[in-house]
Order: structure tokens, then sequence, then C-alpha cells
């Protein structure tokens, strides 16, 4: 099983711990979710994987990725609000090629809130995905993280 899946599987057992994680709070509320989801998921992830795959640095820019993946060359990115306009999908595409100045990166996966998959098919940003991949040979794949009970099986993800 790669770690993407296994990241998958962790990720939809705590989800399920935090059903308010997908509903929308304003800043305050919603943040505080969004922490509590996200510091529960890294200590797992960090018992999974080590520490030097969570949260990795990239470079000296300050900024970091949410999951790094030596072996398989893979980046994933937590973006529960990647369906929105001004989400963070673009600029996590910026910062998975900048990466690629710093280690080696294959591919980009996207785990975002439902319907995350439907929206990046949409022409605008299905046209973002090919160029990435024609231009500079980045993967970019994007997966919904669901917040039923019922865990996607893992072999629905694509393996490298």
């Amino acid at each position: 099983m790669s770690k993407v899946n296994e990241l998958s599987a962790i990720i939809h057992r705590v989800v399920r711990n935090h059903p308010a994680f997908f509903q929308s709070m304003g800043a305050g509320s919603g943040n505080n979710a969004s922490n509590i989801f996200v510091k529960e998921l890294h200590i797992e992830a960090s018992q999974v994987f080590g520490k030097e795959a969570v949260e990795r640095p990239v470079g000296l820019t300050g900024m970091k990725v949410d999951y790094y993946f030596a072996e398989e060359r893979t980046i994933v990115e937590l973006a529960r609000l990647v369906k929105n306009p001004s989400s963070e999908f673009y600029k996590d595409i910026l910062k998975a090629l900048l990466a690629r100045d710093y280690f080696a990166v294959d591919k980009l996966v996207f785990f975002g809130g439902p319907d995350s998959e439907i929206k990046c098919k949409t022409p605008s940003r299905k046209a973002i995905i090919d160029w990435v991949y024609k231009t500079h040979g980045l993967h970019v794949e994007v997966y919904d993280i669901l917040p039923s009970a019922e865990l996607i099986p893992s072999d629905n993800l694509e393996e490298s």
C-alpha cells in the first residue's frame, strides 16, 4: 500500500472524530475546528510515517508542505476549501513546483472537502492541472475527504 493510501485511511479515520470540520463556522470557530483536526492528523501521521514526512520545509522559503513522501516523490496537501475560488489550490501547485528546487517531486495530491474532485474537473482547473503536467511533469490528483462515517477504500486512489 502506498503512503498516500495509508494517509487517506488516517485522514478518513480522524475526520470521523471531527464532524464539525466541514461545517462553515466563520473565521474563529472554523479555524479552531480545522486546527484541532490537523493537529490530531499530524500526530497520527507522524507516528506512522515519522516526523520528517509531516510539515516538510521548502528550503528557506518559510513555506512547508503538509506531507512529503520521499520514496514516492509525492507532496500531499490538505485543502479543505480547494473547491472555493480563492483557495489554496493555486498556491499549493506553485509551492510544489518551487519545492522541486529542494527535493524530488513528481506528484501533488490534494485531499479536499466534499466536491473538491468535481470542482477540479471544471475547465479552468483542469486546464491548469493539464498544463502543470505537460509543462513541468508534475502530476496533480484531487480526492474528496468525505464527512460520512464510511471510509473510501484506499484502492480507489491511483497508485504511483
